[in-house]
């Protein structure tokens, strides 16, 4: 089935489920009937699924392990857009081909919604069902992410997440709620709220949007898009405006530099704290979708054919970022300096 006729039977089945008559969403009990995984994956190559326990729910995920990974590898989360799952997210963003040529895990993860198969994500200003009954995907996320550094030879000061669209605005509020685990953010035709809290901390982001999508305004506020509308709580905010948000928790000096083609224009600031860097690429024409083709994907995003790797763009900005080590506070190195002196005159 061509990917784009794919979103659109999605893009109309979540106008279903955003309708009056789904209001009261389904019982938690349907959701947690994911597929059972299909082959134990931990060490082994290839796409398998998984299950965690979350908060009394079962939530599910699809993992790719890079052939020969033995050293600690790094470990890139990637969400779906509104009304999808992981395995569509894994099978039309490139992000399995591009883990199996540079060698990194991806996982998957499932959203919930009213059926299995059928997810949303709650960004804290949207969308759907998840939204609605206040999931905790923040907390999945961290889960997620305890569990795959449990049974996989992850690298912790390599651990990236990437979203599409509602997986895109989850993105961004990890991003700003837990700083202390993540080494960069991706957002594909993803946004931020009018009330998104200042990040406490400097965080490499990189968004792509575009300028004519009519499902995340590239303006802002409430999406034009009647089921959307329907799906938030809030307006959005303008991609320059969250690219300005990003820009000042990132300390970053002085004004972007900017390059462009007849596609996109990119503006980047590249000397912000601790070697951070904030990133937009705006499309001109590309509509609301994972924009680019390239080797084992062809897509047509949106309304409009576009060439763009968006996976290997994502993963060359991932690849330029490590999360620096704790910093241990200077009260902390007294105090255990002064401990140390303790223990030593006591053996005396």
């Amino acid at each position: 089935m061509p990917a784009l006729f794919r979103i659109t039977i999605l893009l109309l089945l979540l106008a279903a489920c955003c309708a009056p008559a789904c209001a009261a969403g389904a019982p938690a009990a349907a959701i947690a009937d994911a597929p059972a995984p299909a082959r134990a994956f931990a060490g082994a190559a290839g796409l398998g699924s998984g299950r965690i326990a979350v908060d009394g729910t079962t939530r599910s995920y699809s993992l790719f392990v890079p052939p020969r990974a033995s050293a600690p590898v790094p470990l890139v989360i990637a969400l779906h857009g509104g009304g999808g799952n992981g395995r569509v997210m894994a099978v039309d963003s490139g992000l399995e081909r591009v883990a199996a040529q540079q060698g990194f895990v991806v996982a998957f993860p499932d959203g919930l919604g009213p059926r299995p198969g059928f997810g949303t994500w709650n960004a804290g200003g949207c969308c759907g069902w998840a939204l609605r009954h206040g999931v905790d995907d923040v907390g999945f996320v961290r889960a997620l992410i305890d569990e795959l550094q449990r049974t996989q030879r992850i690298d912790p000061a390599r651990i990236y997440v990437v979203g599409m669209s509602n997986g895109g605005m989850l993105a961004q509020r990890i991003g700003i709620e837990m700083p202390e685990r993540i080494a960069a953010v991706a957002a594909v035709v993803g946004a931020l709220f009018a009330d998104a809290p200042p990040p406490p901390a400097a965080l490499p982001v990189l968004m792509i949007n575009a300028v004519d999508d009519d499902i995340v305004p590239w303006a802002g506020g409430w999406s034009p898009t009647g089921f959307v509308a329907r799906s938030q709580d809030r307006p959005f905010l303008s991609a320059p405006e969250a690219l300005a948000l990003w820009a000042r928790a990132d300390g970053c000096a002085g004004a972007p530099e900017v390059s462009e083609t007849a596609a996109w224009r990119l503006q980047r600031y590249a000397h912000c704290r601790g070697g951070s860097e904030v990133a937009l690429y705006a499309f001109a024409a590309a509509g609301h979708g994972w924009p680019g083709e390239g080797p084992g994907i062809t897509r047509r995003s949106g309304k409009r054919p576009v060439a763009f790797a968006t996976a290997d763009t994502v993963w060359a900005f991932f690849a330029r970022h490590r999360r620096p080590p704790p910093r241990v506070q200077a009260g902390a190195r007294a105090s255990s300096t002064l401990m140390r002196r303790n223990q030593a005159s006591v053996s005396e």
